[in-house]
């Protein structure tokens, strides 16, 4: 017999939100442990990994339950999966989020639908344990096992909630060791094996990703702003802008990939209104891609991280608003707003390597509207606001030089 034991680290690109189903502080709170620290649940790793294997792999892995003609049917799992815990000295910070119901008739937000949930950014790493037991070579349950880690080390995870909007995201270094229980020395050295010990996986050998191992296609493109832009937090605080733009634990402003998703998909169903010999979709189909298809809720295929602003500076804007009628300022109507102006930052969007070639039209025509200014984001788009040229643009790693077969460098040109 022999036993396996996989150590995973993950370590956040992006702010988390693991709930806990209770709203004491906001509408979602954070899972949190005995220590008042967030962590990962074994079952919400055991079901990530899941998902990322086909059903008959699944099966084997992790066991199932099936019932024919009232006879149940079941197979325990193979795995023993535990939580991810942040080391003691982590220092992490919890900040609220705000988020709005959106109609899945109309696209656009519901009367009473607005919400704000925990989330938590930390440097620090979970780490987690996975353990496998088995028979010799004739059990295929360890290469399933190890083609999983393998793709897990390319994609890394997604945890938690609004994970196809750049929340969760997670890099993953995993380490295996493997004992076989008949040799009397890796018997005894199991015996004295403690997988949570903090040097236990010390002379471990690294999982590395392997080649072709990921399922979906990755744009990057380095941004530079060329003017400034606000995705607005209101405040009600003394000295405080009445609007000022959202920004991370370390206050650095951010364009949170909810952001991205709402002016990709406007612009989509633009294009497809217009353009419907040239991109081959409908409207039907960019809803379908977004997740928000009227027959089904489904996962969006699209996903869109977080893009975190470095450099620039904030400015302060005052303004009052004006009677339409007279054109004089109104009562009580001065208002003071920060925008965020320069900086550079990334946007990174995905889609599935099997998805239509429609599909990935789509996100090159976006890319390239999104270069030459006639696509906007953040708020106040109408007074020229949120506008970037790409400075550098990548997919799957490798440079990309041109867009739906135009040179992006050149505004899209032959």
């Amino acid at each position: 017999m022999k036993k396996t034991y996989y150590q995973i680290r993950l370590t956040q690109r992006a702010p988390l939100c693991i709930t806990n189903g209770e709203g004491e502080i906001s509408d979602l709170d954070l899972l949190l442990d005995s220590r008042g620290l967030p962590f990962l649940p074994g079952s919400a790793i055991a079901g990530l990994l899941r998902s990322l294997t086909d059903e008959e792999s699944a099966k084997t892995l992790f066991g199932y339950i099936t019932t024919v003609a009232n006879d149940a049917e079941q197979q325990e799992s193979r795995l023993i999966v535990s939580d991810a815990s942040l080391p003691k000295s982590a220092e992490v910070a919890v900040t609220e989020r705000d988020g709005v119901g959106v109609d899945e008739t109309t696209g656009s937000a519901k009367n009473g639908a607005k919400y704000d949930f925990q989330v938590v950014e930390t440097d620090a790493p979970y780490t987690g344990v996975l353990e496998l037991t088995y028979q010799e070579s004739e059990d295929e349950t360890p290469a399933l096992l190890r083609e999983l880690m393998e793709r897990v080390a390319a994609e890394g995870l997604s945890a938690g909630h609004r994970t196809s909007r750049g929340y969760g995201k997670l890099d993953a270094e995993i380490c295996i060791k493997t004992f076989d229980l008949s040799d009397p020395e890796q018997l005894e050295a199991w015996l004295d094996f403690d997988p949570f010990r903090e040097d236990a996986f010390d002379d471990a050998q690294k999982v590395e990703a392997a080649a072709g191992s990921a399922s979906r296609t990755v744009y990057e493109a380095e941004l530079a702003l060329t003017g400034n832009f606000t995705v607005r937090v209101y405040s009600t605080e003394p000295g405080q802008a009445d609007m000022r733009p959202l920004k991370s634990s370390k206050g650095r402003p951010v364009i949170p990939g909810t952001s991205w998703a709402g002016v990709f998909r406007h612009r989509m169903l633009e294009l497809v209104q217009q353009f419907p010999d040239a991109f081959e979709a409908t409207a039907d189909d960019v809803n379908e891609w977004f997740g928000s298809s009227t027959e089904q809720k489904q996962r969006s295929k699209i996903e869109f991280a977080e893009t975190r602003i470095e450099d620039g500076s904030e400015l302060t804007v005052t303004r009052v608003a004006l009677d339409r009628f007279t054109m004089a300022p109104k009562q009580s109507a001065l208002f003071t707003s920060a925008v965020w102006t320069g900086g550079k930052g990334t946007l990174a969007v995905s889609i599935p390597k099997d998805a239509p070639d429609a599909l990935q039209r789509l996100i090159e025509a976006c890319l390239l509207d999104l270069h030459n200014g006639l696509l906007s984001f953040g708020g106040e788009g109408s007074v020229g606001r949120g506008t970037a040229v790409m400075t550098a643009l990548r997919k799957d790693g490798e440079p990309l030089d041109s867009l739906l077969g135009l040179d992006w460098k050149k505004g899209g040109v032959q």
